[in-house]
């Protein structure tokens, strides 16, 4: 229990584009690509409508009455533009409108003239969206009449188009911000979001449960991709209620592609959302809605989509693999990897073979973890390299950082079973180089995950090293993984980290006067068996146990304290009973360990070894 997986989950952005309302936005824009924008600022709250002088509107009346009634809506920030957009022909003004977006950053931009004059005038409007495609539907590209109500208020329709084209507007910006794999985008996805909502808030009655459904998706992919790099729970919860009202609309027998996808989504959020919390029940679900996806992802039909919902599969099977004794589902997923990798190949779709390798990397490094010999931690770190060779710094750099923390774990494990420290040396080379991308401010989670396993290849390096200087530098690490790794936040994550703090604690111990440091430790495996129960993850109960029982032996006999060495015997046999049944490799240590405190308990005293009530168990 030593160790964690880094949370590289890549999800790729073409799940999204095959919702119906998206598909149709990102085939007309893959078609023109106007002048090079200047970089967007973070996403703002509140969507920007700008809008142009309109062509022979006496004394700007109408474009003053328009800004006007835009300012009434909370979530719309008007700016006006001082000129006209010119009408020679339709698809010129759009492409004109376009141009100025890109440069003020706004949402839609509403230009066009006005037919007739004083009361009776009426505006003839176009409403631009920022990458809205030169062939755009009819209704989109034609000016539409929007006859003045009382109190010079525009009329419902024009409100309810606004709201299409708001709606189109988000849809294509989302596929510009989720495209951006392996980067954070946590800093302007708030904002998005909170526009997302508003509009489906207002508006979203007014459309067709289709559109709705569309739109919803978007917002529930926002809101993983958020959930996924801040670290907060609230976003996924969110984004499982819109996926699961999706549904409502996307049948399998009415709409079985937009079933599948939304099935596969709702899925991958269950995962990260489990994968935090100490029971399984999310996980579970998380099989569930893979598997159903697969009814209708068949490799037949739609073979890179089948693959990347095997891919997801083996990463929800890993994570409970991970919580299980049994190697079963870890096997699962390596079949579950090496299938998606038969259609997802580096020629074909370069990032998603890369995706699949590092995730398979994954699974044989858990099942390396529990096996004798090396073969599987090689298999491991053959993946690893081969996934870096694609998922670059330069462009992805937190992708690129999740696999150098995972191949750091592979490499540590091949550390601790060779003699030398050139294998645990690379680790924390990895380790650090993914702290670079993966920081605190960017995705305090992951941060945290890689401080805990440089802490503990500093710890196998400070075992193997004479001095204490890399088993201190270990214990600043796991404090700092703390920090984010709250018992209320990721409560298994936290009692991992407790019982590896606990671990680098009991090291300095042992050469150190005293015993303040490894009471500190007693005191670690305690608080990581709270959570770590016996129910929830059994082999990291059995491997913290057996780290407790070790704790108090080394007190017992620094204190000649025979109580301490009758209490290590019990913790001994537990982890040798978790261990054994699971034929775990580690299950040796247990036993070598219950010997040594029986020896030390006899030699203390034999009354103390007679009255102690673990003596015969652990015999």
């Amino acid at each position: 229990m030593v160790v964690g997986l880094a949370s590289l989950v890549v999800w790729q952005w073409e799940d999204i584009v095959k919702l119906p309302a998206v598909q149709w936005g990102m085939e007309l824009v893959a078609k023109v690509r106007v002048d090079e924008a200047p970089p967007a600022p973070p996403a703002p709250r509140a969507f920007r409508v700008a809008v142009a002088r309109l062509e022979r509107d006496a004394d700007n009346e109408l474009w003053h009455v328009i800004q006007g009634n835009l300012k009434e809506e909370p979530y719309l920030e008007v700016t006006p533009v001082g000129f006209t957009i010119a009408e020679g022909s339709e698809a010129a003004g759009h492409e004109a409108a376009r141009r100025y977006l890109r440069r003020m950053h706004a949402d839609v931009l509403i230009w066009g003239s006005v037919m007739g004059s004083g009361p009776e005038a009426v505006p003839q409007l176009y409403l631009t969206w920022a990458d809205s495609p030169r062939e755009m539907k009819r209704e989109a590209a034609v000016p539409k009449s929007y006859e003045r109500e009382r109190a010079q208020r525009l009329p419902e329709l024009f409100w309810n188009d606004l709201s299409t084209v708001l709606r189109l507007a988000v849809l294509t910006q989302a596929s510009s911000e989720f495209s951006d794999e392996g980067r954070y985008l946590a800093d302007k996805l708030p904002g998005f979001t909170d526009k997302v909502r508003y509009l489906l808030r207002t508006r979203g009655a007014s459309w067709d449960a289709r559109d709705r459904a569309s739109t919803e998706g978007v917002l529930a992919e926002a809101l993983y991709v958020l959930g996924l790099q801040n670290g907060q729970d609230e976003p996924l919860r969110e984004s499982i209620a819109l996926y699961e009202e999706c549904l409502k609309t996307w049948t399998r027998r009415d709409s079985p592609v937009q079933w599948a996808l939304t099935q596969n989504n709702l899925g991958k959020t269950l995962t990260v959302l489990g994968e935090r919390e100490s029971g399984t029940e999310r996980l579970e679900e998380a099989v569930v809605a893979f598997r159903a996806a697969l009814k209708e992802r068949t490799r037949e039909r739609v073979p890179l989509e089948w693959a990347g919902t095997q891919n997801n599969l083996g990463i929800v099977l890993t994570r409970l693999g991970k919580r299980e004794s049994g190697t079963e589902r870890l096997e699962e997923a390596v079949v579950a990897f090496r299938a998606a990798l038969e259609e997802k190949t580096r020629e074909r779709v370069p990032r998603d073979w890369a995706a699949t390798q590092n995730n398979l990397g994954n699974a044989l490094t858990s099942l390396g973890e529990r096996e004798p010999g090396t073969e599987r931690l090689e298999e491991a770190v053959v993946a690893y390299r081969a996934a870096l060779e694609e998922t670059t710094r330069e462009r992805v750099p937190l992708g690129w950082a999740a696999m150098q923390n995972n191949l750091g774990i592979a490499l540590m494990s091949l550390g601790e079973r060779e003699p030398g420290t050139e294998r645990l040396e690379e680790a924390v080379v990895a380790f650090r180089a993914a702290l670079e991308e993966g920081t605190r401010g960017r995705v305090p989670l992951e941060w945290a995950l890689t401080q805990n396993n440089l802490g503990t290849a500093l710890t196998k390096l400070g075992e193997r090293e004479p001095g204490t200087e890399r088993l201190e530098e270990a214990v600043v690490a796991y404090r700092a993984a703390l920090e984010e790794r709250t018992r209320e936040r990721v409560p298994l994550d936290w009692a991992a980290t407790q019982n590896n703090l606990g671990v680098a604690l009991m090291s300095l111990g042992k050469r150190k006067l005293g015993t303040e440091r490894l009471e500190e430790a007693v005191v670690a495996f305690r608080a990581a068996l709270e959570e770590g129960t016996r129910e929830r993850v059994p082999l990291d109960w059995a491997i913290t146990q057996n780290n407790l029982g070790v704790a108090l032996t080394t007190l017992g006999l620094k204190t000649h304290d025979a109580a301490l060495l009758c209490a290590a015997l019990p913790r001994y046999f537990g982890a040798w009973v978790i261990l054994s049944a699971a034929n775990d490799v580690r299950a040796a240590e247990p036993e070598k360990f219950a010997a040594q405190a029986r020896q030390a308990l006899a030699a203390h005293s034999a009354d103390a070894a007679r009255e102690c009530p673990g003596w015969q168990q652990a015999g």
